[in-house]
């Protein structure tokens, strides 16, 4: 009899063991649970604030403008401060940086990193700094080629162009000629001659044109008299008449122009009028990057990708 009772309180003591270690795993999983989640939480809060600081940048008013002066700079990394901070961030920071490769010269990346009750997490935004626009490499872009958005908003800037300091604006008939070592815009005027009373067409220069000037051929008539054997930039509203002239260049065609005989083009045509122009265009990256500065958004941040890693 005693030796039943002993059996039945080892049997006792076991059950309670048992009881006590299946208690003990439940309790430590409910309590591994809630800590995983509570994590999991933090991390979760954690991606949403770095992410918020990229959204953040690049929405402000001022980010275009920022980023072509970076861009267009001799600078490949800069701080950036956004206006407004997610609340309760350990740390935080915000840069920019330019990482071209060979496939992807124009590439540049945006990150934010912070800490967030003990998670770092860094978002980088990946994009490209060159508007598509300027990309073609048949060296001809046409209204078929743009989305309708972009291509409303490229016509309004061509049409309204006021890019750059340096634009002689034509309102008349002229002459693009050489004299000299230097290039005019020129006009052709008609003197008497007293004596034989014979017509006399003087070619009189009215701009010298520099290395930088925007031409902006609003009416009238521009006739190209020599070859353009250094890059220039013209907007043509009316009417040009080429002359079979090699020409170096950015030649945009608004929708009023009329172009004759531009035959051989080293450059970039912008061709928005809906009417066809038969050309050689040779494309040509360089003379693009010299006007660069002055292109209606050219420089232009284009987003691709973003990612977020945790820390």
């Amino acid at each position: 009899m005693k030796k039943n009772k002993g059996i039945i309180y080892i049997q006792v003591i076991l059950l309670i063991s048992l009881l006590s270690i299946l208690f003990y795993f439940v309790y430590s999983y409910i309590n591994r649970s809630a800590f995983t989640s509570y994590k999991e939480e933090d991390v979760i809060n954690s991606e949403y604030k770095a992410e918020s600081l990229i959204n953040i940048l690049v929405s402000d008013d001022k980010f275009e403008e920022d980023f072509k002066n970076f861009y267009l700079s001799d600078e490949d990394y800069k701080n950036l401060n956004p206006k407004i901070i997610p609340e309760n961030l350990d740390s935080y920071k915000c840069y920019i940086k330019k990482s071209s490769t060979k496939k992807f010269p124009d590439r540049v990346i945006l990150f934010s990193e912070v800490k967030y009750k003990d998670v770092e997490t860094k978002s980088t935004l990946i994009g490209s700094a060159i508007n598509d626009f300027y990309k073609d490499k048949s060296g001809i872009i046409t209204v078929d080629k743009v989305k309708p958005k972009k291509l409303n908003i490229m016509k309004d800037a061509f049409n309204n162009y006021n890019e750059s300091d340096n634009i002689i604006r034509l309102n008349g008939d002229f002459l693009y000629k050489k004299i000299g070592r230097d290039f005019y815009i020129c006009e052709e005027k008609i003197n008497i001659n007293e004596d034989t009373k014979e017509e006399i067409k003087d070619i009189v220069p009215i701009y010298l044109i520099g290395d930088r000037d925007v031409i902006v051929q609003e009416s009238g008539k521009l006739e190209i008299k020599d070859d353009f054997n250094f890059a220039t930039f013209l907007i043509i509203n009316d009417e040009v008449i080429f002359n079979d002239f090699k020409i170096f260049g950015i030649i945009v065609l608004n929708e009023g122009a009329s172009v004759s005989k531009l035959l051989n083009l080293k450059g970039y045509l912008v061709n928005l009028s809906d009417k066809n122009t038969y050309t050689n265009v040779e494309y040509n990256e360089n003379i693009l990057k010299k006007y660069r500065d002055v292109l209606p958004f050219y420089v232009q941040f284009d987003p691709v990708a973003l990612q977020n890693n945790i820390n």
